[in-house]
């Protein structure tokens, strides 16, 4: 099945979990938790063990499909906070692998990567708090941070945006992407490249501080395609 995807303002278009910027030619996810499905099993959350395939998978589709000369993580590659287990060194060390292979790629400090330094030495990749190319400026987005007046679209990750969508019987979780205004610019969330992260509906609160301070204008909700809903008409959809 083709990954889903939508054209929107600025020269970008979103796929999957991922926004490619066109003029760019720069591929940005974000969100991995490399080792998430192990923090679920350690509560005694059984859960069949293929989801990193599938992430994989997923991402081995998107760069087939953009062909992206720079790709970019916004934060947040791995998701335990106080070390690196095997597993996750293993499972990071082919997903970098991934993303690298005959690319420039720019790996940003999320708040769950205070252990990601050890991969990105043996990478031979520098983290940043923050990457600006041109007029875009990537950011992980669970802090603020000084934005150099040229930029005009901000892409950050963090939050996870997900919305509850109901229907007269049940309600379901999607993940989505936020296109809202900021300090007077676009400002882009993507959500997790996680399968197994569903993500948190952003109108029930949000994770960092930049997010509660936009205007949202749109949400693009990721299903079998995308569906765009004017912020002002979401909480009044019934599917």
């Amino acid at each position: 099945m083709a990954t889903p995807t939508i054209d929107i303002r600025g020269g970008i278009r979103l796929i999957g979990t991922a926004a490619y910027i066109k003029p760019r030619k720069t591929l940005v996810f974000s969100d991995f938790h490399i080792g998430y499905e192990q923090a679920l099993l350690s509560k005694g959350i059984l859960i069949p063990k293929t989801h990193f395939s599938q992430l994989l998978s997923d991402a081995k589709q998107i760069l087939q499909a953009t062909k992206p000369e720079m790709v970019i993580v916004t934060g947040d590659v791995k998701h335990d906070f106080g070390g690196i287990s095997e597993q996750e060194w293993r499972e990071a060390s082919r997903l970098i692998n991934l993303l690298k292979q005959g690319r420039e790629l720019v790996l940003i400090q999320g708040n769950h990567d205070n252990i990601l330094k050890p991969i990105a030495d043996k990478k031979d990749l520098a983290l940043h708090d923050s990457y600006h190319l041109g007029d875009f400026l990537f950011l992980h987005g669970d802090k603020q941070m000084r934005v150099p007046k040229e930029v005009k679209t901000v892409i950050m990750g963090h939050e996870h945006p997900a919305l509850d969508l109901k229907s007269p019987v049940r309600t379901e979780r999607y993940k989505c992407f936020i296109s809202a205004r900021w300090r007077s610019r676009q400002l882009i969330v993507l959500p997790s490249s996680n399968p197994l992260f569903e993500g948190t509906d952003v109108r029930q609160g949000c994770l960092g501080p930049i997010l509660p301070k936009a205007a949202i204008r749109e949400y693009f909700v990721l299903g079998d395609r995308f569906y765009r809903f004017p912020a002002s008409a979401i909480d009044n959809f019934i599917f």
